[in-house]
């Protein structure tokens, strides 16, 4: 509280001293104050994270493939975010390799969203009457900073929910297949029993081969990191640990993305797993 607090009085105290400058009348202002409502709701977000309006708070998983977004370039625009220093705007959104849960990323991005879906929405009628005001320069490059600074990053980052939400049904759908197999696995021999599963070497065996196509390929297959992850779900379910790489798998694409692991993110998870598959559980 004593940050958003500082903060603020930093805000207003600067506004006031440029509006003596230039004149409370100036235009300019106006976005000064959108970018000054964005800086305090990334502040405030530990105490109070903006949501989206109820009809866009949910979003389908498959609009993160959806055409229009290629046709608008908001892929290129999240490129250019996530390989320029342009990331460290809003680093909270990516997973940085893993030490954040997919649920406080999803939290993160809907806030970042809405923060710009609020200011873009302020912002609007602000540029409608810069306009009429007559000043059709300055409303026109607020229109342009309106798109590059709300509207793309509203885009992106409906694509970013989308992905992530794809991800978290994923790992439903793997947890559901665990549940399914553990509650129809026959009972384990007894202790004193020197039975052995028979199949268990050649689950061990198919995993391993699975593992080393994977370290192998240059940039492995969609449909291999798949087969591992299913494989995983369905035959070393007793392995908790072992389910972290699965969850990590279905957050893999080649070349990487929002919110997902690149190959070279992935290979050392894989090639230490390798290691230690003599001791994982069935």
């Amino acid at each position: 509280m004593a940050k958003l607090v500082l903060v603020a009085v930093f805000f207003a105290v600067s506004f006031f001293l440029l509006a003596d400058v230039i004149g409370f009348d100036s235009p300019w202002l106006g976005l000064l104050l959108m970018f000054y409502f964005m800086g305090l709701a990334k502040v405030a977000e530990p105490l109070f994270a903006l949501r989206m309006p109820a009809a866009l708070r949910d979003v389908d998983p498959a609009s993160a493939t959806a055409p229009l977004y290629r046709r608008l370039g908001v892929h290129r625009f999240g490129s250019l975010l996530r390989n320029t220093p342009l990331r460290y705007l809003n680093a909270s959104v990516y997973r940085l390799g893993g030490k954040r849960s997919l649920a406080a990323v999803q939290a993160k991005a809907e806030s970042a969203e809405a923060t710009h879906f609020w200011a873009a929405l302020l912002f609007t009628p602000y540029i409608v009457y810069v306009g009429a005001r007559g000043y059709l320069a300055e409303a026109t490059l607020f229109a342009a900073v309106q798109i590059a600074f709300n509207v793309y990053p509203i885009l992106h980052l409906r694509i970013v929910r989308a992905r992530l939400k794809r991800v978290g049904a994923s790992g439903d759908v793997r947890k559901n297949a665990m549940g399914a197999r553990t509650t129809t696995r026959p009972e384990s021999p007894a202790k004193n029993s020197t039975s052995v599963d028979p199949s268990s070497d050649q689950r061990r065996e198919r995993l391993k081969s699975l593992f080393e196509e994977f370290l192998r390929q240059t940039f492995p297959s969609l449909g291999l990191a798949q087969e591992i992850e299913g494989l995983i779900a369905t035959e070393f379910c007793a392995d908790h640990a072992l389910q972290e790489l699965a969850n990590e798998l279905a957050q893999y694409r080649p070349g990487g993305g929002d919110m997902l692991y690149a190959e070279h993110e992935m290979r050392p998870k894989v090639a230490a797993w390798l290691a230690r598959l003599p001791n994982i559980e069935m």
